[in-house]
């Protein structure tokens, strides 16, 4: 049974990994060790222009999975393509504050090597995974040969009425078919403009992008808070945590909605549910691991401020 009494403020990153494998939810926590709390001064960002391109012994395999999930997109009717995205190479806590190095990797790289870790390998007569091929430590960032682009996730409270918005993504969305999650989430984006006035990456900017595209909701930096950095160990994609503290009700933002077309693409179906039944929806399978995360997170760090 799943303890939503806890205290975030009690626990530290040994603890919260700890629940995620009782829980079987495929993810770790890399930082911060304790107090979950990363404002936007909280993270330090710095971006290279170097661009990722895989090992030279992953140059064909990487080809022939991209040709095959492009072929596969036309098929099947799911959106696949291309984007330029940052690349997380390194993070290290430094002075309570996180510092994020960044490169920049196509969309496609993720998709055909992240995303298709327990694949095969094409030219292999084995069942050899790129997984077991690589073998890599998911604590360890800067010696993977993975694009590794940074994901960005977040719960939405609106707070007058302490409910949740959770979203179950359409079968159409490639990253998260079918899943049920956190409702604000995506990657990192160069191309779409996620970094700030330096011309730094800038999660922050993400967060408020995806909550404009997937809920129609326009949010400020001062809504949004991070927990820390993990890994979905299914993909090893490194995801930033968080949630979203809105003064809405949910008849206010159904109205804003109504207002406004949702990415459909994206969601499939969005539920509003009160804190207390949250719980029973964390106990469901065929959740994206980072949203069952940040779902949890929040509803304990909601207890941390009553």
């Amino acid at each position: 049974m799943l303890d939503m009494k806890r205290k975030l403020a009690e626990m530290n990153r040994n603890d919260i990994n700890k629940i995620c494998k009782e829980n079987q939810v495929p993810f770790i926590l890399i930082a911060p060790d304790q107090d979950f709390h990363l404002l936007p001064h909280d993270l330090l960002t710095e971006y290279n222009d170097s661009e990722y391109s895989p090992p030279r012994f992953l140059v064909d395999e990487t080809r022939t999975r991209i040709d095959h999930l492009l072929e596969l997109s036309r098929k099947k009717d799911f959106t696949f393509f291309d984007d330029v995205l940052a690349r997380l190479d390194y993070a290290l806590m430094r002075s309570n504050k996180l510092l994020l190095k960044f490169s920049k990797a196509s969309y496609f790289y993720f998709a055909a090597l992240n995303k298709g870790l327990d694949l095969p390998l094409s030219n292999s007569s084995s069942t050899t995974t790129l997984r077991d091929l690589l073998s890599e430590d998911p604590y360890d960032l800067h010696s993977s040969v993975l694009p590794n682009t940074l994901g960005v996730v977040a719960s939405l409270i609106l707070k007058p009425e302490n409910k949740f918005v959770l979203t179950i993504h359409s079968n159409r969305n490639f990253e998260g078919s079918g899943m049920i999650s956190a409702p604000v989430g995506g990657s990192l984006s160069i191309k779409e403009g996620d970094i700030d006035l330096s011309g730094v990456p800038d999660p922050f900017r993400t967060i408020a992008r995806e909550a404009n595209e997937e809920l129609s909701v326009g949010i400020r930096t001062t809504d949004i808070k991070f927990f820390g950095l993990g890994r979905d160990l299914t993909t090893l994609k490194p995801e930033l945590i968080g949630q979203i503290i809105l003064n809405l009700k949910e008849k206010e933002l159904l109205q804003i909605q109504k207002n406004h077309a949702k990415d459909e693409w994206e969601i499939e179906r969005q539920i509003i549910a009160d804190i207390k039944e949250i719980p029973r929806f964390l106990s469901m399978n065929n959740w994206s691991p980072p949203g069952w995360v940040s779902t949890y997170l929040s509803v304990i760090s909601i207890n941390r401020d009553q």
